[in-house]
């Protein structure tokens, strides 16, 4: 858990560091924004892939560790019985017969008890944890949904500009908590490759949204100072989240309490985040915006102009190309992973 911790707070303080610098960019100079757009194009394919190939299958496998645990209650008993029943087949005073019957009757409870828990049991914990996935995924992608509708009719019956920039700050600022469960869900889990992957994933989504959100307060007019508050507390989200849920799984862990359960439904309630942002902000918006136009894009659809044209043009092959390797990464990065 040490090292969990550690590696958490390495992550969190490069996330929080990467989303200022990136949100410096600019208020610094200008930069291209094809690249950026390219940039952006990846790190969609990149959420994508990671919530598909990552974060559901290690949030399944939390889930589905809680019966072997419980099982393992029922077996310890056997266990007891079997080591008394050659203590009894040691003494000598005991009828052959008696022996026979006891060992008939015992054989007879652990069929009982094999059909019992390894038969049953896991039947009820299968369709159980079957509702418990859905459950999560679809939460998590209905929460983003929710929070994008209030911010966005928010945004609509205000005309003043000051309330039109808190709005599209507190958006960006939900989505990054997001972010930030999952990657305090992947550090309870202790394992270090998946906390990568997962951060690898913010990093390249985050630092666009940071470009994005300081690019639109910008052309608002906002100030400068005022402007890197707000890129303060949209830095900060992720990273504090992220170290809260790792406390609260760690205080249900020292509480006794169903740990792997809790880390699998927060895995995969993340993961139903993941793709809401990759497939109802990112790749849409990156669609809606034509290259080379100076339209700057900010990944949140409660900013004014939101919106998704039935005439937006489609990805070149190049784009598209750039989009399947940012898809595909994660599962590669994780090819070596084995539980």
């Amino acid at each position: 858990m040490l090292e969990g911790a550690t590696i958490l707070l390495v992550f969190s303080f490069s996330m929080f560091i990467g989303s200022y610098v990136a949100g410096l960019i600019p208020l610094a100079f200008t930069l291209n924004e094809n690249k950026v757009r390219l940039f952006s194009i990846f790190g969609a394919g990149l959420l994508i892939g990671t919530a598909l190939s990552v974060i559901v299958p290690e949030g399944i496998v939390a889930l589905y560790s809680v019966p072997e645990e419980r099982s393992n209650v029922y077996i310890n008993p056997l266990n007891k019985t079997n080591l008394l029943k050659k203590e009894n087949e040691n003494i000598n005073n005991i009828d052959r017969h008696v022996v026979k019957k006891r060992e008939t009757f015992h054989q007879e409870v652990s069929i009982y008890d094999d059909k019992n828990h390894i038969q049953g049991v896991p039947h009820k914990h299968k369709d159980f944890h079957s509702q418990e996935i859905g459950f999560s995924l679809v939460t998590g992608f209905i929460f983003m949904l929710i929070i994008d509708h209030i911010t966005h009719f928010a945004s609509t019956i205000n005309s003043s500009l000051s309330r039109n920039k808190i709005t599209a700050t507190v958006g960006l600022v939900v989505h990054a908590a997001a972010d930030g469960i999952a990657l305090g869900s992947a550090a309870a889990s202790s394992k270090n490759d998946i906390q990568f992957i997962i951060f690898f994933a913010i990093m390249l989504h985050k630092a666009p949204a940071a470009f994005g959100l300081v690019s639109f307060l910008m052309l608002e007019g906002l100030e400068k100072f005022r402007i890197k508050k707000h890129l303060m507390i949209f830095s900060l989200a992720a990273p504090v989240t992220a170290i809260i849920t790792y406390q609260i799984l760690l205080i249900i862990s020292s509480e006794n309490l169903n740990y792997s359960s809790t880390t699998g439904i927060l895995m995969l309630f993340s993961a139903g985040t993941f793709l809401y942002v990759a497939t109802v902000h990112v790749l849409p918006e990156l669609q809606a915006t034509k290259k080379g136009t100076g339209e700057l894009i900010v990944v949140s659809s409660m900013t004014p102009g939101h919106s998704h044209s039935s005439n937006s043009p489609q990805f070149s092959t190049k784009e598209l190309i750039l989009l399947i390797i940012g898809a595909i990464f994660p599962l590669l990065l994780n090819s070596g992973h084995s539980h």
